[in-house]
């Protein structure tokens, strides 16, 4: 076993093992101490009641030892579950049930105890029969108080060691059965678990290899389900990405290479034409301007982006009248709005809204939205731009009657290499690269559009605090 089965094994079954056999001894522990303790307060209970018993009559009678002992072996009825023995003061055996072996000194634990005038217990093997056996002494005091000699029970332990042993086996079965169904039960479990990680390992493999179209199945409604469609998720991203990505390579090609080929064309045009056709030239110096500029602003775009995707995209901050910014950018489009017969309407319902804001990326930004409008808009159609602020908030609203956007594409308008309509010249970055500037302003972008009627976009900025 490697890996997570290994360490699985190694923290949980063994544990788990561990703490079986713990309450296995335990519960073996305590069945013996109980049967013990039971054996031991029996004979002790009948020890006591005889010593007590046979106490009264030294007390009364004054019996001597022997006489006491010969009445006590008389009286005694329990032969067969165990044997009596009466032991004088100098430990030596005087009499026992059995008739056997009575000139035996005894220097056990229970008889010093006895003899010292406590009650003695003790567990051992016994000299005579080697067996295991249980043994309680009691002291036995005349009328002057003076311990004359010894009452001990002895008990054989065989029975109740019997009693254990069973125990001992049915415990060690159940814990053999406890110990077998843990193993099934954690090989099953982490077989549950390795199967599912063992084919997201593979499939991400796969995916690093570049083959993206590879997903892998949920299996469980667990963390490893949320982990699989997380993965899967990842996988249409990177997807859709790379789409994007060689549709943004494929466009920007051909964009750069419409410009070049004009620039290319007309400058060929020139050197290789009469060059005292001044129409002529002048219209292709004007295209190669053109065209140049058009390269110049896609340069400039990608230098943006590029900025933006390694986090150095930085703003020189500045106190900024909003609608000044607004209006300079909206007189830039007012001629390129006339030659399509579209119409601006400008709204400022409250002037010097200052923000703190990059002049130069504001500009960007409302050139960008503004461009999208007049270039998205039919002829003789109307754009409608407000500049508002509502408490600490101020707002631009441009609002077109263009061709919109439609549903599944506004939430993808301002990803990065994404055109909506790819007939369009564009590098696909432009507003995504707004939406990046409006968010380091710490504004936010809303985009609003029906398909065929239009498209309203609305620009919030923070207001800079009034001085009185």
């Amino acid at each position: 076993m490697t890996g997570i089965k290994r360490r699985w094994v190694k923290t949980y079954v063994i544990t788990i093992i561990l703490i079986a056999i713990i309450l296995g001894l335990a519960f073996l522990f305590t069945i013996k101490n109980f049967y013990y303790n039971s054996a031991h307060q029996s004979l002790l209970s009948k020890a006591t009641i005889s010593s007590e018993f046979y106490n009264k009559y030294l007390l009364r009678d004054n019996y001597s030892f022997d006489e006491l002992s010969k009445l006590i072996i008389n009286d005694f009825k329990d032969y067969n579950i165990m044997e009596l023995q009466l032991i004088n003061n100098n430990a030596k055996l005087s009499y026992s049930s059995t008739g056997f072996n009575t000139a035996l000194i005894i220097k056990s634990g229970d008889v010093l105890s006895a003899l010292q005038g406590k009650k003695g217990y003790t567990v051992g093997k016994s000299k005579l029969t080697n067996e295991k056996i249980m043994a309680v002494s009691v002291p036995l005091i005349n009328s002057e108080e003076n311990i004359i000699g010894v009452l001990r029970l002895i008990s054989s332990t065989s029975k109740i060691d019997t009693i254990i042993n069973l125990y001992t086996f049915y415990a060690i079965g159940v814990l053999a059965i406890i110990i077998l169904i843990l193993m099934i039960l954690s090989i099953t479990f982490s077989q549950s678990i390795l199967k599912p990680i063992q084919e997201i390992i593979n499939v991400a493999e796969k995916m690093s290899e570049g083959k993206l179209s590879n997903r892998i199945e949920k299996s469980y409604n667990d963390e490893l389900g949320v982990l699989a469609e997380t993965i899967n998720h990842m996988a249409d991203e990177i997807q859709k990405s790379e789409v994007l990505k060689n549709d943004f390579i494929s466009s920007v090609s051909h964009e750069i290479r419409t410009p070049l080929t004009a620039i290319a064309g007309w400058g060929e045009t020139i050197i290789t034409g009469d060059i005292n056709n001044r129409e002529e030239v002048e219209k292709g110096l004007s295209i190669i301007v053109r065209e140049t500029n058009r390269l110049s602003n896609m340069v400039e775009e990608l230098l943006d982006f590029s900025r933006m995707e390694s986090g150095r995209l930085s703003l020189y901050l500045e106190k900024t009248m909003l609608e000044n910014e607004v209006d300079e950018v909206v007189e830039i489009y007012c001629h390129k709005a006339e030659l399509k017969n579209v119409k601006i309407v400008k709204d400022y319902r409250l002037e010097g809204i200052e923000i703190e804001a990059d002049r130069n990326r504001l500009k960007q930004v409302f050139i960008n939205i503004i461009d999208n409008a007049v270039k998205f808009t039919d002829n003789g159609g109307q754009i409608n731009i407000c500049v508002k602020k509502i408490k600490n908030d101020a707002f631009v609203i441009v609002k077109d009657n263009g061709i919109g956007i439609k549903k599944d594409e506004i939430e993808l308008i301002t990803k990065k290499f994404y055109k909506g309509n790819t007939n369009n010249a564009g590098s696909g970055l432009g507003l995504s690269i707004t939406n990046e500037i409006i968010n380091l302003h710490g504004g936010f972008l809303k985009i609003d559009s029906e398909y065929g009627k239009g498209t309203e976009i609305t620009i919030r900025f923070e207001c800079l605090p009034l001085i009185e």
